[in-house]
């Protein structure tokens, strides 16, 4: 074989191992921005969700994995309104979902509200908070409010979550902290209404 063939076969060879390398490095980066997203790309955060009308204001929404709406899916206030026919197949309309980072500003974690009129009481909705665990979302609260809020304080370096609800003579402030695993009612404090 001459020089220049043997020069060819060398650059040939140089060239599959980039793609290969190259190729694996680019799925790498790719995968991990489907569960973590930058911060400075990351949207601003919401941290204040609230009945408005006919389901909750979600200032910023974006889609929301597949993974979560299996999870969603699965819900039992869904499935009973999927078994009752709700009048829509079951879908990622039926819900929106914000951005919020509660351990990591890395790291987004996901606020979930119903958005489905089935899903919606008289002054009260579901919630679903999932955490992100870097390979997936985990589901870490479920809570029925009106109001709910990410606030600044923590509890083992997760942000504690508050709702509000209220009856006709009576608003119900809840704390949920979390405990290494999921979020648990901490506090509850009822005012009666004058």
């Amino acid at each position: 074989m001459n020089r220049k063939g043997s020069a060819a076969i060398v650059i040939l060879i140089v060239l599959i191992i980039l793609i290969v390398v190259g190729g694996a490095w680019y799925y790498k980066i790719y995968q991990s921005t489907l569960t973590q997203p930058v911060a400075s790309t990351m949207i601003p955060e919401q941290t204040q969700f609230a009945i408005v009308g006919e389901g909750y204001d979600v200032i910023h929404p974006i889609a929301i994995p597949n993974q979560v709406l299996g999870t969603l899916k699965n819900d039992g206030d869904v499935m009973n309104c999927v078994s009752n026919g709700s009048g829509d197949a079951f879908s990622a309309d039926w819900f929106e979902a914000s951005e919020v980072a509660l351990h990591d500003q890395n790291q987004a974690d996901l606020v979930v509200v119903a958005q489905n009129g089935c899903l919606l009481g008289a002054n009260i909705a579901p919630f679903w908070i999932f955490k992100n665990n870097g390979h997936a979302y985990d589901l870490v609260l479920t809570v029925h409010a009106h109001d709910l809020e990410i606030a600044s304080a923590t509890t083992m370096g997760y942000r504690d979550v508050v709702t509000l609800s209220a009856t006709a003579i009576q608003v119900i402030s809840s704390t949920y902290q979390f405990d290494g695993v999921e979020y648990k009612l901490a506090t509850t404090t009822v005012e009666k209404m004058d």
